[in-house]
């Protein structure tokens, strides 16, 4: 936790200093701000196809988008879950029609993470709208790209949380047709086997390099809810317990 701290403190003194450019003031980072105003009935549509042009034709567009995604999210976080909400469509969107560059920078393992710790931890209190939307998300991508080498990342993280007991929604029907399996837990077994999907030592080794970071989820098998009760039902890595 203190490291990120650190980061978050660095990157904002970057961008006070004039070093580095502030998401939200980048000609993608206003667009997706305006796209998720908690004053809005409803998702800008259009608006949110207008991101993801600016993201496929602006040099820079996908890192801005991801900073300026996950600045809004930050920012929204116990004060407005309609941004939250607003933020994690244009999210969606994005990564059903951006290109490439930007898909990459989503399926990273940290960005899973992110999601996680930032926006459904236990202690951020999150309504069952965010939490499920999140875990769809994660599920949803994990399904849809774990083919990709390049973009595995993200399966390697939702593969790792169901090892754990981390309980996800049913799969969609559009997700069980990008799998292109009707036995969806035998596909992921599947590819594990094929592409060395999970890559336990180096989860665990990315698990010990953020300890304190990830032990916040608390959800599981046996509680679908989301309800917890104190440190128990989390999911905790420590280097006692390296295995979770």
């Amino acid at each position: 936790m203190a490291l990120r701290r650190m980061q978050s403190f660095v990157e904002a003194a970057g961008e006070a200093l004039g070093l580095t450019e502030d998401p939200l003031q980048t000609e993608v980072g206003m667009k997706i701000e305006e796209a998720t105003k908690e004053d809005m009935k409803v998702e800008n549509l259009d608006l949110n196809k207008e991101i993801c042009d600016i993201i496929n034709t602006t040099e820079g567009g996908p890192e801005q988008a991801v900073r300026a995604i996950k600045r809004i999210l930050q920012n929204s976080l116990e004060k407005s879950p309609k941004t939250t909400l607003f933020t994690l469509t244009v999210l969606e969107t994005c990564v059903k029609n951006c290109g490439k560059d930007f898909v990459f920078l989503v399926c990273q393992r940290e960005f899973a993470f992110d999601l996680i710790r930032q926006v459904i931890s236990p202690n951020m209190e999150p309504s069952k709208d965010i939490q499920d939307k999140v875990l769809t998300l994660i599920q949803s991508w994990a399904l849809e790209f774990s083919s990709d080498r390049d973009l595995n990342g993200i399966a390697e993280v939702y593969m790792y949380l169901k090892n754990k007991g981390l309980e996800f929604p049913a799969p969609s029907d559009e997700d069980l047709k990008e799998t292109d399996s009707e036995d969806i837990e035998a596909w992921m077994e599947e590819l594990e086997g094929e592409t060395d999907l999970m890559r336990d030592s180096e989860i665990e080794a990315w698990m010990e390099e953020h300890e304190g970071e990830t032990d916040l989820i608390g959800y599981s098998a046996e509680d679908p809810s989301g309800e917890y009760e104190g440190e128990t039902d989390l999911i905790q890595y420590s280097e006692e317990d390296p295995s979770g």
